[in-house]
């Protein structure tokens, strides 16, 4: 979704995209709070959020099919790597990020992430 305010083409995608935003800001708030209230567990708390976030991800699967994938090797190593290693490690220096930082400011500094990557890929 680069250009949320051009609504061309199907609405469903552009709402979820524009959903997704709000739903990580939300996580981002009650993970402050929680962080603030109560001595947590992070890694139990992060696959709690996980968990939480794939029930609407699976009823969305369930109501828009789409093509079955090809499950070879190398389709279940980046699905495991993907979903694991990778949003694993990102969620718990997230979560880390947060201890140190308002929840607004650390967003803020997110939208520095693809730039950096863009401009070291050079």
């Amino acid at each position: 979704m680069v250009e949320p305010w051009h609504w061309e083409g199907e609405l469903a995608p552009k709402l979820w995209a524009t959903l997704s935003g709000f739903g990580w800001a939300a996580g981002s708030v009650a993970t402050k709070y929680f962080q603030r209230r109560h001595r947590l567990d992070m890694l139990n708390f992060i696959a709690w959020q996980m968990v939480a976030g794939i029930i609407p991800i699976c009823l969305i699967a369930l109501v828009y099919p789409l093509p079955a994938a090809e499950w070879n090797g190398v389709y279940v190593s980046a699905l495991f790597y993907a979903g694991v290693i990778a949003t694993g490690i990102g969620f718990i220096l997230w979560t880390a990020i947060l201890v140190w930082l308002p929840a607004g400011t650390a967003s803020l500094n997110m939208f520095a992430i693809p730039v950096i990557a863009l401009v070291s890929s050079m």
